[in-house]
């Protein structure tokens, strides 16, 4: 039987883009392990039977006073049975750090014709290394850690944890002396809330 180059090509590429995908089992700063789809070096979308993580990203303002950073969440949730509550963590470090809890979470239809609904959000943190929202900035890592816990109305819940590939460690470098030292800021002890934007 004859084959085409063209086709021999594509079988070629895609047994070497299925050979890129791969679970491997990460670890929280605190010590739980979890396992993580990757494609290649680079995490890909979490995904469970209640949920699937559709974007994280972020976006900076370093002309701003004080600094901030602003995270994008978005997650679609599978199935009828929508969660009365959710959590959602950064696990980076060695302590679970709360970023945001909606005890009365707002869905909308992301998919026509499909029992399917999104959950978003954007966060605002200021940039400083005394602030819990932005420590993880500062770890030196690789991957920053999100966990997001979901609550139903009867009393179970389900958590899916993503992984994203953020290391900081040049942006925080040429921001230098521009970042708030803790000293400077010790006189005031009241942790800001992040600013929620859902």
């Amino acid at each position: 039987m004859k084959m085409s180059h063209t086709l021999l090509g594509l079988i070629v590429l895609l047994a070497n883009t299925q050979s890129l995908a791969k679970d491997i089992e990460m670890q929280t700063g605190d010590g739980r392990t979890f396992i993580h789809p990757f494609d290649g070096d680079l995490p890909g979308r979490a995904e469970s039977a209640d949920a699937l993580w559709m974007m994280s990203r972020f976006t900076t303002n370093t002309d701003s006073t004080p600094m901030t950073i602003t995270d994008q969440i978005s997650i679609k949730l599978k199935g009828r049975n929508q969660p009365v509550r959710i959590v959602l963590e950064d696990v980076t470090g060695p302590s679970p750090i709360l970023m945001y809890e909606d005890n009365s979470p707002y869905m909308r239809y992301s998919d026509a014709g499909a029992r399917r609904t999104e959950w978003s959000i954007n966060i605002k943190c200021e940039i400083a290394r005394s602030r819990n929202c932005s420590r993880w900035m500062f770890l030196g890592l690789k991957h920053r850690i999100y966990r997001v816990e979901f609550t139903y109305a009867n009393g179970n819940s389900a958590e899916l944890y993503q992984v994203e590939p953020y290391d900081m460690t040049n942006f925080i470098a040429r921001l230098g002396n521009r970042i708030p030292n803790p000293e400077a800021q010790a006189e005031n002890n009241a942790e800001p809330e992040p600013e929620i934007n859902e």
